[in-house]
């Protein structure tokens, strides 16, 4: 299972995620599960939940995650909304992240979809059953489906796809292309929708294995031989190219430049179509993650985790699982079986394990940046080298990009903390009490006695709730927003769209912070 928030790899049962501090909850009416659907073949060898599209759960709860009145906004603290990519230069040593900025939000109550984009217009879209929705990784796009209807949307207009919708729907990284499946005369079928036109592609498919590449141009899948019990693997890129038996893809690049595949359990990466240059990764892939356009692969096979870049020779990179550290709403995504990160190159970035934040240098040795530390409790600047984390009581900062790296302390006897985007101003909270501090030092600024749900807002803002009252601060006392006539169960934000949920399940939302609107009744 996968942290809604982060996308973490957690054990299933887990109640808390290591990497964010959020609290992992169980799905809500709003929390779509993995479509069930009627499956020639079994699964091979991949988790049910990447088999099919796995759509955004409402956030969890936010809140500290050593004390409940404390924050543990995380990376990725952000709701699983719409979202659109902004490119940002970093001056660590993976160049560049690729960021991604909420543009509007979405969620489903009962049989409708709501959809309210920046300047506060509602698109609603509704169905005679219950209603699922999700959204591409960079958010230029959505869809929502309901009994095998199934539509397109983006922050402005929607239009029906297919009333026959098998179960199975899936977009390309950057929203341009949606392939989803359809029951044919013979087994699934598989269409592409592109420009707002639906193009069958591959008929007889097994849908327990698809991947499409980030721009849509290449499409993996699978025919399955009952009698024989064979996969035989193909690839779309505007022709169908065969693969081979039991050759299943996982993931593919623009263009098919690059395969990923999997044979009888091992993990195989090779050079578009040609098998002389197959290069077998691991016997078996326990967790895989790729850079931003899957040139780049760290594949940890139960023992050690290999690096390869553009199909080549695998390099060792850790000796454990790692756990990659990013800045605040850097693009993530997930492909293989694996995740994708929004960084350029895992060459300079950093990555968490037991305890210790490092560095990958380009010889694949590690530099540390920060010991004795917990995950949940580390932050990294979208300038990609400044980190703050928590050890202990205290909050330190240290240049993870210097040769080697010293970290400061900032403050101590501190219960938790989250930063802005930026890593300059740090809000933490001390005997349930809320303040703010410049991550260049001083004296800490007191902004209210006591506070209930929190979110960043727009990367600068903290906005929190207390009894029935929103409030905002970027590091001064506490501003009023609005006021409301129930308790407020939980504040959110996506982009300009501020979200506040009612005890009583009313959810209103609002684009300039203070004049709310009701979205639906509770």
């Amino acid at each position: 299972m996968f942290c809604p928030k982060c996308g973490e790899n957690l054990e299933d049962g887990a109640k808390f995620c290591p990497s964010c501090g959020a609290v992992i909850e169980e799905p809500t009416l709003e929390t779509e599960p993995v479509y069930e659907e009627p499956v020639e073949a079994p699964v091979y060898e991949e988790p049910a939940a990447d088999t099919g599209y796995t759509p955004a759960p409402e956030p969890a709860k936010k809140g500290f995650a050593i004390s409940p009145k404390i924050i543990a906004i995380a990376a990725g603290a952000l709701l699983a909304l719409i979202l659109v990519v902004v490119l940002l230069t970093s001056g660590g040593g993976s160049g560049t992240y690729t960021f991604v900025e909420p543009q509007f939000y979405v969620t489903t109550n009962d049989e409708t979809a709501y959809i309210v984009n920046g300047n506060g217009k509602v698109q609603t879209i509704e169905f005679d059953s219950r209603v699922y929705s999700t959204t591409n990784a960079t958010g230029k796009v959505g869809a929502v489906h309901s009994d095998g209807v199934l539509y397109w949307f983006d922050q402005n207009t929607n239009k029906k796809v297919t009333e026959e919708c098998a179960g199975y729907y899936a977009f390309s990284m950057d929203g341009s292309v949606l392939v989803y499946t359809q029951e044919g005369d013979d087994g699934f079928d598989l269409y592409i929708y592109k420009g707002g036109k639906s193009t069958k592609i591959a008929s007889d498919i097994s849908t327990s294995n698809l991947c499409i590449s980030p721009n849509g141009s290449a499409i993996g899948f699978c025919t399955y031989d009952s009698e024989d019990s064979e996969y035989k693997g193909y690839v779309y890129d505007g022709k169908i190219h065969e693969l081979g038996k039991n050759k299943v893809p996982v993931a593919v690049t623009n263009g098919a430049s690059l395969v990923y595949l999997k044979k009888e359990g091992a993990f195989f990466v090779q050079k578009k179509f040609n098998e002389d240059s197959r290069v077998k990764l691991a016997e078996s892939a326990s967790d895989i993650y790729y850079n931003i356009d899957l040139t780049e692969v760290l594949v940890y096979d139960g023992e050690k985790t290999v690096y390869s870049a553009n199909g080549g020779e695998k390099k060792t990179a850790f000796k454990y699982d790692p756990s990659i550290v990013t800045p605040l709403r850097t693009l993530r995504n997930y492909a293989g079986g694996g995740i994708v990160y929004g960084v350029k190159s895992f060459i300079g970035s950093y990555a968490y394990n037991d305890g210790k934040l490092v560095r990958l240098n380009r010889d694949m040795s590690t530099t540390s940046v920060a010991k004795g530390i917990t995950s949940g409790l580390v932050r990294l600047a979208s300038d990609g080298k400044t980190v703050l984390f928590q050890k202990d009581d205290q909050i330190k900062k240290v240049n993870g990009a210097a040769k080697e790296p010293e970290s400061t302390k900032i403050i101590d006897e501190v219960e938790g903390f989250v930063c802005t985007e930026d890593g300059k101003t740090i809000f933490y909270s001390v005997d349930g009490e809320l303040y703010s501090i410049k991550a260049s030092g001083g004296k800490g600024t007191k902004i209210t006695d006591e506070f209930e749900d929190v979110d960043l807002y727009k990367g600068t803002t903290l906005i929190y709730s207390s009894d029935d009252v929103l409030y905002s601060s970027t590091g001064g006392k506490g501003q009023k927003m609005a006021s409301f006539d129930d308790d407020i169960s939980s504040v959110s934000a996506s982009g300009k769209v501020v979200i506040v949920k009612l005890k009583d399940g009313t959810r209103l939302y609002s684009t300039n912070g203070k004049t709310f609107k009701v979205l639906f009744e509770g």
